[in-house]
């Protein structure tokens, strides 16, 4: 594992399902039936600061086409907002901003290497030295949620986002942690 002080992982219930989202007050009737269809919601951040209440990370609109294009069509995203309100903001200098994503849990796994392998297409060589900032609330069967987020090397996304999904699947409470990923 990665130096603890260069990486934090946190996982904590959420009640953030597809639902929760699809419902928001700025999300069109029209759009629904589209966003019940999908499995990955990249959604926005919400009240980022005034005068930009809804915002995605640069990036997004790429990662969306990516995940679209993969040979996998196990994934089905889409962008829970209407077009005319989609806004790219950057969010953070020194990392690569991932959108939140709500994704069914069984997906899971497969929705973090795509990210990974999407990021590594990004970067390239620059790989080692990129740092992450990725969070999705994990949707199992039954409507239970937990939010993930990561913030690190890139290097360390799949490895430690992995172990925590494998403890979520176990139903322990190991998996809800404290910063650097150390358990509560």
């Amino acid at each position: 594992m990665a130096d603890s002080t260069n990486e934090d992982i946190q996982v904590t219930d959420s009640t953030e399902d597809f639902e929760f989202w699809i419902n928001k007050s700025y999300i069109p009737e029209t759009l629904k039936p589209q966003l019940l269809l999908a499995n990955v919601l990249l959604v926005p951040r919400e009240d980022y600061r005034e005068g930009v209440p809804l915002v995605f990370p640069v990036g997004t609109g790429e990662l969306f086409a990516y995940l679209r294009e993969l040979g996998d069509k196990s994934i089905k995203p889409e962008i829970c907002i209407q077009e005319e309100d989609y806004r790219e903001l950057a969010l953070h200098f020194d990392f690569v901003v991932i959108p939140i994503a709500i994704v069914r849990y069984l997906l899971a796994p497969l929705f973090v290497r795509a990210v990974y392998d999407f990021i590594k297409h990004q970067k390239g060589n620059k790989l080692q030295k990129t740092k992450v900032i990725f969070e999705m609330t994990v949707v199992k069967d039954g409507g239970t949620a937990a939010h993930i987020r990561y913030e690190g090397p890139v290097e360390g996304l799949q490895t430690l986002v992995q172990s925590k999904l494998n403890l979520l699947g176990q139903g322990t409470s190991e998996a809800t942690s404290a910063p650097n990923g150390d358990s509560k």
